[in-house]
């Protein structure tokens, strides 16, 4: 089996030829025959490929399928039916797959459709890897591009070949055996040159049909010319018809990206608008809990101011008491401390109550950690001023709390009265222990203040990031509006020039065919001089005498009449076959 270096070699090789065939053609215009070296270099290279790696698989009755078999079910897949397909079955001489695949080949190069074909049976991945292994250059989409392109420059070239030939089964026809004939008719050619030369002598003498003859040329000289400027304009139109085609896919795409950055604009508004909602919802909140706080925050210090008031108190009852000496005097100063402190232990209790509301108010705080932009200075004022005010008040009975326990205390007249500093001194101590950890709470508070300040300037840079984003898909939605509204009016100009190229084509069109017409009726009345058909053997051709035997192809000269083989006789398209003779004639620069 060939290995992926060869295979690229005969790849290059095919392109190599189809280049040669495509420079021979437009050098010599003359169509390719059989007689082509590089028509068998191209069938044999193209059949290479397609018989390369293909999987081995037998019909009902044992007969080895091939790449015949292969085009079939590919253009049964696509077209119901193909011309190539039908003209190849109806010949019943050639029994194998090889043979008759050989036989569309050709047929597909005479008509120029062997590129299309083939790429139809080569649009199904699934119908290849089911005739073809993995090597085959035609499941490689790079390989299989640089066939079909060679394949398509194909489209120029003119064949002239035997459809009908019985021996493709056996080879390729060889390009020697026309080659051998062609010498001899080049020593003919010579002879029918002299004989050409005689006949225009003669000619010479007719003016009249030598005016007529001239005035005929003029006149195909002309209609070819027409149908070269036809055929230049119809290009150009088809030209103009793929430029406004791919004006429109522009305008799709433009509209589809048009449409795209409307959609992220309006994502990016949406997303800004849940954002903007969100930040009132949390600076309502937080203004709710902000005034919350601040009257917590003067219950709190009244009860501070109350409770100092009482320990001042408390200090001045016991200070009279001790100073007066009185029993009574002094049972009723220890009712009255006995009073005041229940009432300061309850003022305690409250007071611990709101320290716990604080702390709960501070870890609800906690939550608030999205967008808090316009309420932060504000936010920043009032807590700072809440918390100062509790520490201070803190620190004021923190103050006057040590003053009374470090305060001297006179001797006690008796064991009753001896336990009446060391309670008060408790109590102050107590609530110096109460307002330490007072100061601590204010502080952890503090903390927690600054962190949701930071969370609040983070989030403010989200949002200003969010904004400059919004800005810029609006700034590019703009741009690309203006450049499409400025495409669509270039695009409008341009269509309307087209339109005018197009309505100028049509109207100049319609001259040449109103010219050709008006040539056609005045070439009418000319008749064109048939050349005397000279005495000739019905068996042997009128220009090599060669016999006519039973397989031979015969011709009739469609202008001299005389019967000529294949190789004297060229093809002169839909109006069938002439002699070399005629055909020099009426083309002298095919000589």
């Amino acid at each position: 089996m060939a290995g992926d270096g060869e295979l690229n070699r005969i790849i290059k090789d095919l392109q190599k030829t189809v280049a040669e065939l495509n420079h021979s053609y437009r050098e010599q215009n003359l169509p390719v025959t059989d007689g082509s070296r590089e028509l068998h270099s191209l069938c044999a290279q193209l059949e290479f490929l397609l018989q390369f790696d293909l999987k081995e698989k037998r019909t009902f009755f044992g007969q080895r399928k091939d790449y015949w078999d292969f085009l079939c079910q590919g253009l049964a897949q696509r077209r119901q039916e193909h011309e190539g397909v039908r003209f190849v079955t109806s010949l019943d001489k050639l029994k194998t797959p090889v043979g008759r695949g050989r036989a569309f080949l050709r047929y597909c190069l005479v008509h120029r459709q062997l590129a299309e074909s083939l790429q139809l049976c080569l649009l199904d991945p699934e119908s290849l890897r089911e005739w073809y292994y993995a090597r085959s250059p035609f499941l490689s989409p790079q390989r299989r591009a640089e066939i079909l392109g060679s394949l398509y420059e194909l489209d120029g070239v003119t064949f002239h070949l035997a459809l009908r030939r019985a021996d493709l089964d056996i080879a390729w026809p060889m390009f020697s055996e026309t080659l051998a004939g062609g010498v001899k008719v080049e020593e003919e050619n010579v002879e029918v040159k002299k004989a050409v030369e005689e006949d225009e002598e003669e000619m010479e003498e007719d003016e009249d049909e030598e005016e007529d003859k001239d005035v005929e040329v003029d006149v195909e000289e002309d209609v070819e010319l027409e149908k070269d400027m036809e055929e230049a304009d119809e290009e150009e139109l088809e030209e103009d018809e793929k430029e406004l085609e791919d004006s429109g896919r522009t305008e799709v795409s433009l509209r589809a990206l048009v449409s795209r950055l409307q959609a992220e604009l309006g994502q990016q508004e949406a997303v800004s608008r849940a954002l903007a909602s969100r930040l009132a919802r949390e600076q309502r909140r937080h203004r709710r809990r902000e005034e919350a706080s601040a009257r917590r925050a003067q219950l709190r210090a009244q009860e501070a101011e109350a409770l100092r008031e009482t320990n001042t108190f408390l200090g001045q009852a016991l200070a009279a008491a001790v100073a007066a000496g009185g029993l009574g005097a002094l049972a009723q100063a220890q009712e009255e401390a006995q009073r005041w402190r229940e009432a300061a232990e309850e003022q305690g209790a409250r007071l611990a109550g709101a320290l716990a509301e604080v702390a709960a108010l501070a870890s609800r705080l906690q939550d608030c950690q999205t967008a808090l932009a316009a309420a932060a200075g504000q936010t920043d004022t009032v807590e700072d001023n809440g918390v100062s005010d509790e520490v201070a008040a803190v620190e004021e009975v923190l103050r006057r709390a040590l003053e009374l326990a470090c305060s001297p205390q006179e001797t006690p007249l008796d064991p009753q009265v001896e336990g009446e500093p060391n309670t008060a001194t408790s109590m102050a101590m107590h609530l110096a222990t109460l307002a330490t950890a007072a100061q601590e709470e204010a502080r952890q508070s503090r903390q927690q203040l600054q962190a949701q300040q930071q969370e609040v300037v983070r989030l403010q840079e989200q949002l200003s990031r969010a904004r400059q984003d919004g800005e810029r898909w609006a700034s590019a939605l703009q741009r690309a509006q203006r450049e499409a509204l400025e495409r669509e009016a270039t695009r409008g100009a341009e269509q309307a020039r087209q339109q005018e190229l197009i309505r100028d084509m049509k109207g100049r069109l319609l001259e040449l065919l109103r010219e050709k017409d008006a040539l056609w009726q005045k070439t009418e009345g000319i008749d064109t001089p048939m050349p005397s058909p000279a005495p000739r053997d019905v068996g042997l051709c009128t220009r090599c005498h060669k016999d006519f035997r039973l397989l031979s192809r015969r011709y009739n000269c469609r202008l001299c009449q005389g019967k000529v083989c294949h190789a004297c006789s060229v093809d002169v398209g839909k109006q069938g076959r002439c002699c070399l003779l005629c055909y020099q004639q009426r083309h002298p620069q095919a000589t």
